[in-house]
Parts: C-alpha cells; sequence; structure tokens
C-alpha cells in the first residue's frame, strides 16, 4: 500500500488568532499554554487522515516547533491517531522546514512512486524550492485556521475525494 504522509504544522494550523483570543479572554488559558485546539480543526485533520487511511498507509508527521510536545494535545484533541506519530528532524532553523521534510524522507529511502504528501503550514519557509502549490495547505493564523474547506479542496484537486452526489428526488418529492 503507498504511504501517505501528512507534514503537520501546529501553530497557525490547528488554531487561529481569533481561537487563541476566545480562549485567553474566556479565562480557559494563557497563550503560552494553550493546548486546546480548534474543533473544527481537529474535524479536519481527521477527514483528511480517515479518508486518506482507505488507500493509503498514512503517517502523521509533526513538522513544528511543537516536536516533542504535540502528540498528548492531539489525542486529548480528538485527532484519530492510529500507529507511530513520528517528527521531522530540526536543522536549527525554522526556515529549513522543507530541507527538515526532505531530511525525513531521505530516511524512507522511498522512490517518488511509492508514497504522496501533503505539508500543512501557516508558514511558507522554503517549502517552494523542494514542493509544489498541490503538496501544500496553507491556512493562515490571522484569517482562519485548517478547516474542513481546505482538506476537501485539496483532496478533490488530487483527485482523492469522490464528489458527493445530491440525492435524487422522487416523483412526488419534485411536485
Amino acid at each position: 500500500m503507498k504511504k501517505f504522509f501528512i507534514f503537520l504544522d501546529i501553530d497557525g494550523v490547528m488554531y487561529d488568532w481569533d481561537f487563541i483570543k476566545a480562549e485567553v479572554d474566556g479565562g480557559n488559558t494563557s497563550a503560552r499554554e494553550l493546548k486546546q485546539f480548534k474543533p473544527e480543526s481537529i474535524e479536519a485533520l481527521n477527514l483528511l487522515m480517515d479518508t486518506m487511511r482507505e488507500t493509503h498507509k498514512v503517517q502523521l508527521v509533526i513538522s513544528s516547533t511543537w516536536r516533542d510536545n504535540a502528540i498528548r494535545p492531539l489525542y486529548q484533541n480528538g485527532a484519530h491517531l492510529k500507529g507511530a506519530v513520528y517528527s521531522t528532524p530540526s536543522l536549527g532553523d525554522p526556515a529549513h522546514r522543507g530541507l527538515e521534510i526532505i531530511s525525513f524522507l531521505e530516511k524512507w529511502h522511498l522512490e517518488d512512486d511509492e508514497y504522496d504528501l501533503v505539508i500543512i503550514d501557516d508558514e511558507s519557509f522554503d517549502f517552494k524550492t523542494y514542493f509544489t502549490d498541490d503538496q501544500i495547505i496553507k491556512p493562515n493564523i490571522f484569517k482562519g485556521a485548517l478547516s474542513v474547506d481546505m482538506v476537501k479542496n485539496y483532496m478533490r484537486k488530487k483527485g482523492y475525494l469522490k464528489e458527493e452526489k445530491a440525492p435524487e428526488t422522487t416523483p412526488a418529492e419534485k411536485q
């Protein structure tokens, strides 16, 4: 079965500025200790993982500065984690996140036709040096975290999402 890597950033992806502000203003947490993710972002990540598991072996890879702290909050927020969750190596500078992903992939010794991937990150870093636009979902921390629509648009473009058909109406319903 072909592998499908999901390279996941956390800040700006699993929550956005409006969500952070509401959580802090509501007294639920301080911005530094935020462990609650936006429910729609968890729903979107679950949609991607669950759909891709139908045809691929999904590997979630944390490519965030959260690499050492993301698994528990993802699990506690309802992410459908199955199997190992990996992380990219840190090269010391987040501006090299694309290179960190390349370093991670090289350790798997896979040919290009043995895997597909998506990078979900609110920053651009050096991604375009190594990856194409259709491999990137780019939320915006100020305009909206990862959403179901972003995931569906990605899956449609890549041919992974079967178009949902409207239910057929009976002649009695048409009247």
